[in-house]
């Protein structure tokens, strides 16, 4: 067989079939280094690509062809570069040489167990291996001259130097799924199969209590078939589970009710399908982090639809999670974490019978979570719920509790005629509350605000119940109590407090609060009112000063719970009463009337005004004044304007002697006497009387018979003076005519006496 035949049937059934060598020489001194580089010929294996080596024989002729088309082949992503000297090449190995047709030497033959280098044909552009000449001590270095159209084989040694190779690309390894068989662990200490000392020995306790079965670590492989109750209520040693490994054999798991949290957490229990209860009540900040509620069910218990119980208590937060798919619940506790949102996700839980969300941060209304369902128990307490109670928890007779306290839910509460379980909706702001219940009720502590009330010296009784508190039910009848009654309510040292609450206050810190503030009690006093007998006024004293006060009332029937209300309401002090900008204001209201007193000088000696309605009917009467005698009418009647009217009543001073008084002449003009025969009425008593009335800014004279009443304009020019004259007194003689006609009479005796002076 010849060399390169002998070459073909190794690379034929040679697992490194495909990888192909190039070889290079390169000049290193006075020495020739060949280097191989050998690379993975991707992907002939997969596509069954023929490769085809040439080479020439001894003889000179053409190289057979070889066909690769291993699929199974191995691929690689390195490369091996391997170097040789020419001075190893002659001393550790035999080369196969070829030549050309020239030299006609025979290429040495290998040894039998050596495997030769396979032969590759060269990339196109590669060039050709030089002509190396070995110095004189040396062996001659192979010449390779290439055909004209083929491309030589190169010359290459069996041992080879390895370069550093190339960084391999790994895909990472997938980790492999651990499996639980009992089977592998028979006759195995629990100690290696179950490590967590703390989880063996309660394991093992849990066998005794509830099998009375003495497992040991030794035979604890024997009992990994037994329903388990993993309990910590029934467990009494001192160890805590710190990993939950080697748990998954007990695949009849049936109980996990845990008071702490395990060290390294919990684990997927799908390996139990048929667990029923699952309960963590550990405390606060045991557990490094809240988990979020829906991602803690579907990471830890998405297997275990036959859940019964499920307890969580001081893990969750987010929203509350979905458990439509846990069709067996019956009892739902998920208190005392930090979970948000609304109730919608508790909606159509038909199985459960007991529901518990209490110290939450809910929010929302509680919707109806009783219709088509088998609920008896609710605790949504301590939470921030809104809204009224829906009527369904006041008329379903197969709830046991109903606790919605410590919440803010506001408006009347609902008929709860038939209702015979217990109910407490204490902290809300509840404006009704209940009596005569058979069982247990609660509706303390409701905090309600009042109205704003404006007091003045004449007006000092209010009512602070009337559309606050609606009134205190009769749960027999599920209406309103008309015996039922409310009365000051003494919380700490008094009954009503002055100070002005924090608005962000809830029930419970306004009613702390008020132990801190100021008692006014004494300042108010309770009367009884006949037109409503549930509610009260409260009369307030003069001391009572503006700003907020809070004040209990507690019910007249209190028994077996009762209702309790902290009502804040605000004081204000002669404050105008607000108009509403909505509704029109009538522009003709009021009218007045001003009532002047005058001399007969004019002086003013008093004044008054009188307010009515615009278009009412007036009786103005004149007032006694000491020292004055009135000259005018004692009363004038007419109607009350907007713009308003002056009545003048007239006095004169009374004198000593004579029979004749002062009295006021009312001229046409100013500065004109008028005749006090025409403008001076005469009355019985031989005296004469003027009502002096203002109208237009006129003073008008108004007649004994009559009062002219004042019209409907403003004032606007002045009042107009009054001439005074005397009426005639007994005995007195009047000797002004005579002086008259003498002084006459002497003017013209001078008048004749110039003119007839001047015709003389």
């Amino acid at each position: 067989m010849s060399n390169f035949t002998r070459r073909k049937f190794i690379m034929r059934n040679n697992k490194l079939t495909t990888t192909k060598v190039h070889y290079k020489s390169y000049k290193a001194g006075k020495r020739w280094v060949f280097a191989g580089i050998a690379t993975v010929a991707m992907g002939l294996g997969l596509t069954g690509m023929d490769v085809t080596a040439h080479a020439a024989d001894a003889q000179g002729s053409e190289a057979t062809q070889t066909q690769v088309a291993d699929s199974d082949t191995t691929i690689s992503k390195s490369e091996t570069l391997t170097t040789t000297t020419k001075k190893e090449t002659t001393e550790n190995s035999e080369t196969p040489v070829t030549t050309s047709d020239k030299d006609k030497t025979p290429a040495p033959k290998p040894d039998k167990d050596e495997t030769p280098a396979p032969v590759v044909t060269p990339d196109k552009d590669e060039t050709p291996t030089p002509t190396v000449t070995p110095d004189k001590d040396e062996t001659p270095a192979p010449v390779v001259t290439p055909d004209k159209d083929k491309t030589p084989a190169p010359v290459t040694t069996p041992e080879k130097t390895e370069m550093p190779k190339m960084s391999r690309m790994v895909a990472p390894a997938v980790a492999a799924v651990k499996t639980y068989d009992p089977a592998e662990i028979q006759g195995k200490d629990a100690s290696e199969w179950m490590p967590d000392a703390g989880l063996r020995d309660i394991v093992e306790s849990a066998l005794l209590f509830n099998h009375n079965i003495k497992a040991t670590d030794a035979n604890l492989y024997q009992y990994v078939g037994e329903m388990l109750d993993l309990d910590d209520n029934n467990y009494t040693g001192s160890l805590k589970i710190q990993n939950f490994e080697g748990l998954q054999y007990f695949t009849n798991l049936n109980h996990v009710v845990l008071h702490y949290y395990p060290k390294d957490g919990f684990i997927d229990f799908d390996f139990a399908p048929n667990m029923t209860e699952f309960a963590y009540e550990g405390k606060a900040n045991d557990a490094p982090s809240d988990f979020d509620a829906q991602n803690f069910m579907d990471t830890y218990l998405s297997g275990n639809q036959n859940l019964q119980f499920l307890v969580v208590h001081n893990l969750l937060k987010g929203n509350l999670p979905n458990l439509s798919s846990y069709t067996k619940l019956s009892r739902l506790d998920l208190s005392t974490n930090h979970l948000t949102g609304d109730l919608t996700p508790l909606k159509g839980l038909t199985s459960v019978n007991i529901m518990d969300v209490d110290h939450n941060q809910l929010t929302g209304e509680l919707p109806d979570l009783v219709t088509g369902t088998q609920l008896t128990e609710l605790f949504v307490q301590n939470n921030q719920l809104s809204g009224t109670l829906n009527p369904v928890y006041g008329s379903t007779s197969r709830l046991i509790d109903v606790w919605v306290g410590h919440n803010n839910m506001t408006g009347d509460l609902p008929s709860f005629k038939g209702f015979t379980g217990s109910f407490d909706g204490t902290y809300n702001h509840f404006s009704s509350g209940l009596n005569n219940m058979p069982g247990a009720i609660n509706t303390w502590y409701q905090t309600l605000t009042g109205g704003t009330y404006n007091l003045t010296d004449d007006k000092n009784t209010f009512d602070p119940i009337k559309n606050v508190v609606s009134g205190i039910q009769n749960a027999q009848t599920g209406e309103f109590d008309p015996t039922d009654s409310l009365f000051l309510y003494a919380y700490g040292a008094g009954k009503v407090y002055y100070g002005e609450p924090d608005p962000s206050f809830t029930s419970e810190e306004l009613i702390s609060w008020l132990g801190s503030q100021q008692d006014v009690s004494s300042q108010f006093q309770r009367q009884a009112t006949t037109d409503d007998p549930f509610g009260f006024n409260l009369i307030a004293s003069k001391d009572v000063k503006p700003g907020t006060y809070t004040m209990g009332v507690v019910n007249d029937k209190y028994s077996n719970g009762g209702y309790i209300a902290f009502i804040t309401f605000k004081i204000t002090r002669d404050a105008e009463t607000p108009v509403d900008p909505g509704t029109p204001v009538d522009p003709v209201q009021t009218g007045t009337i001003t009532i002047v007193n005058v001399d007969q000088d004019g002086k003013t000696l008093s004044t008054k005004t009188l307010t009515g309605t615009a278009g009412d009917t007036y009786t103005a009467t004149a007032d006694t004044l000491d020292g004055y005698k009135l000259t005018s009418p004692a009363s004038v009647t007419g109607t009350y304007t907007q713009s308003g009217s002056t009545i003048t009543f007239t006095y004169a001073a009374v004198t000593n002697g004579g029979d004749g008084d002062k009295v006021v002449v009312t001229p046409d003009k100013p500065g004109k006497k008028t005749d006090n025969n025409k403008q001076t009425p005469t009355n019985k008593g031989g005296q004469a009387a003027t009502v002096n009335a203002k109208t237009n800014g006129k003073v008008q004279s108004l007649g004994t018979s009559h009062a002219v009443q004042a019209q409907q304009q403003q004032l606007a020019s002045p009042a107009k003076t009054t001439d005074e004259t005397t009426l005639p007194q007994t005995n007195e003689h009047r000797t002004a005519a005579a002086w008259g006609l003498g002084l006459l009479g002497t003017v013209l005796s001078l008048g004749g006496l110039a003119l007839r002076r001047k015709q003389n």
